[in-house]
């Protein structure tokens, strides 16, 4: 029994060996799985700063500088740098998919015949750091498809005879067509400093240093520039796109600016920091097309050869420097405004109509807004009014620009109307710890109305500037020249813990006073000797009422209150409201006692209601649904 399964074990022993001498004959003859599975070249795509491709009368030189890749013999082109990745890439991943022993390179398996002997195969050596290379040998195409024969020309490897995942030639057949950069302009826009413009019927320069990213219009006239628009010209330069190609490598058609920009023409000249010539694009319209955007032909200063392409930027350039201007007036950040004064100025002093706004600011630097009245009696300004005119002047409100016009033809005058924003900048820290003076300033509008092409318009002229500017006619709304237009419209701002007692008085009901109750946060109403009353007071609209007269807000104030006056005579509601609150001249807790008085408004059609606090003469107005509101019953009974 022990001999016969020692004869098995032999016997097993002597298949295996032979198994294994078969595959390992096999794998020396290539296919097996050791040949597979290393990249033909090993590099990475970053590492490569230049590729040369070799190939019977063909010599192609690509190098890389910084990010940028170009080709540089027979002629001088920039590479797309995403389709140089992409072959790179390609190139970097072929796979070793066979090898061929060379006694199977005969007939038509031999080297000529695969298209890798020195004359036919195309060769491609990658510039490494530290100098070295790395060389591959690409032939033809598998009768399969879908991968090519190789060889690498150094290494121990070197001349062995590969099968490799990929095809290439795709792109290496045509490297410039399909490498070639094909957008027309590529600038490091954040490094351009200048850019100039000529056309057939204009000339204009715009610039910036590299320390302030906003773009001035420097001539013909000096002017900041409407960022937006002038990022818009240089995105539309950067997205032309090449459509074909005239390459010149002879020299004969060296670049050359014709003196005059013929119509249809356009001439740009780019300053780049660290470069020491100017790039010039110069666009040329061939034909026009009733269907599309005409054809231009362009000629570019660091390209040679010239190019076709299909674009509507030559039409859409502008026709002057007013259009690339920044149409809005002037942004002061509310930090650092300090004053702003509305004028109307009659015979050299201010008339009745004369705003003063004023920011006095805490420790913080937080501002209350106070604005000054006829009577000389400052009080709170309406702050969102302020704020939206500050924020309107910070907007495109310029329609139009003209030069050299006649102030008083568009109805400005120097002493006349307009707008002032006085501010004050806070000194820089000093070298020595201290702090710098502060810098003051201020911005002037001055506005006037005329009547040109038979439509009114508003039109405005900064001080210090010789332009007149048409305005958005709207402007006007956000300046009311009486004072109080500009009066806070918050009549009465009371912290309900603090109030102590109020009382609802209409007309043809009897009055109800309640008392707060600030230890319990509730509302009762008060108890008079010899009077009983039920407890039929409703919380809920108790509560209701006395949030909405804590913080009773107006619509706006009366500039003409005769008939409030009369109409108030005999009011139709009247609330009294009694707080505690800290006296900020003694710093102590007093007592104030308020009286709000409301009459119905008959000439609106009672849609708004007239109201005056205390003895204040100046008469505020709400919406008829705010009073109803507010005289809404507050017991169970009559709530109900």
């Amino acid at each position: 029994m022990n001999r016969i399964i020692t004869l098995i074990l032999a016997l097993a022993v002597v298949i295996m060996a032979v198994v294994i001498s078969v595959v390992e004959k096999s794998n020396s003859r290539g296919g097996g799985s050791s040949a597979r599975g290393y990249r033909l070249v090993d590099v990475e795509p970053e590492s490569v700063s230049a590729v040369t491709m070799r190939g019977g009368d063909l010599r192609v030189v690509m190098q890389r500088a910084n990010e940028s890749w170009f080709f540089t013999e027979p002629v001088e082109e920039r590479i797309s740098s995403v389709a140089m990745a992409s072959l790179l890439d390609q190139l970097g991943q072929m796979l070793v998919l066979d090898r061929l022993d060379p006694e199977e390179l005969v007939g038509e398996m031999a080297i000529d015949k695969l298209g890798l002997s020195h004359e036919e195969a195309l060769e491609l050596e990658f510039a490494l750091p530290d100098g070295e290379t790395a060389t591959i040998a690409l032939g033809n195409t598998t009768p399969a498809g879908g991968s090519v024969y190789a060889r690498r020309l150094d290494g121990k490897k070197s001349g062995q005879v590969l099968i490799v995942d990929g095809d290439p030639y795709e792109t290496l057949n045509a490297p410039y067509d399909r490498l070639r950069e094909t957008r027309l302009v590529s600038l490091p826009v954040d490094r351009v400093t200048q850019i100039a413009m000529k056309t057939a019927s204009t000339e204009m320069v715009l610039g910036r240093s590299q320390t302030r990213s906003d773009w001035l219009i420097q001539a013909p006239i000096a002017a900041t520039a409407d960022q937006k628009s002038i990022e818009e010209l240089i995105s539309s330069l950067l997205n032309l796109q090449i459509l074909d190609a005239e390459d010149e490598t002879d020299g004969s058609a060296a670049f050359q600016l014709p003196n005059e920009i013929p119509e249809g023409s356009a001439l740009f000249q780019f300053a780049v920091a660290g470069l020491k010539k100017p790039i010039v694009l110069y666009l040329e319209t061939i034909e026009k097309d009733d269907f599309g955007p005409p054809k231009l032909r362009a000629r570019i200063s660091d390209r040679l050869g010239s190019y076709w392409l299909h674009s509507d930027i030559i039409v859409e350039l502008p026709d002057s420097p007013s259009q690339l201007r920044d149409r809005k007036l002037f942004s002061i950040p509310e930090q650092v405004l300090e004053q702003v004064v509305i004028f109307d100025i009659e015979g050299g002093r201010p008339s009745r109509s004369f705003v003063s706004l004023e920011a006095n600011r805490n420790a913080q630097g937080l501002a209350n807004w106070t604005v000054t009245q006829l009577d000389l009696k400052s009080v709170p300004a309406n702050y969102v009014r302020l704020q939206a005119l500050t924020e309107r002047v910070a907007k495109p409100v310029v329609l139009k620009f003209i030069e050299n016009g006649n102030l008083s033809d568009y109805g400005i005058f120097p002493d006349g109307y307009g707008v002032s924003f006085m501010f004050a900048i806070p000194g820089a820290e000093q070298p020595d710890g201290t702090i710098g003076p502060t810098q003051r300033g201020d911005r002037a509008l001055r506005l006037g109305w005329a009547e040109k092409d038979g439509v009114r318009r508003l039109y405005g002229n900064i001080k210090g500037q010789d332009t007149i500017l048409e305005l958005d006619p709207t402007l006007e709304n956000l300046l009311p020249k009486h004072p109080l237009k500009w009066r806070s419209l918050n009549i009465v701002s009371v912290n309900q813990v603090h109030a102590k007692s109020l009382e609802q008085s209409v007309k043809s009901r009897e009055p109800i006073k309640l008392v707060y109750d600030k230890d319990r946060a509730i509302w009762s109403r008060q108890r008079q000797a010899g009077i009983e009353y039920s407890d039929n007071v409703d919380p809920i609209a108790v509560e209701q009422l006395a949030s909405r007269l804590c913080s009773l807000r107006a619509d706006g104030w009366l500039l003409q209150s005769g008939k409030a006056y009369a109409a108030l005579a005999e009011p139709d509601a009247t609330f009294t409201l009694v707080s505690r609150e800290l006296d900020r001249a003694t710093n102590q807790p007093i007592e104030v006692t308020r009286e709000l008085k409301f009459a119905r408004a008959s000439e609106t059609g009672n849609r708004f209601v007239f109201g005056q606090l205390d003895d204040n003469p100046d008469v505020f107005y709400i919406p008829d649904e705010q009073f109803r509101e507010l005289i809404r019953p507050v017991t169970s009974s009559m709530a109900r």
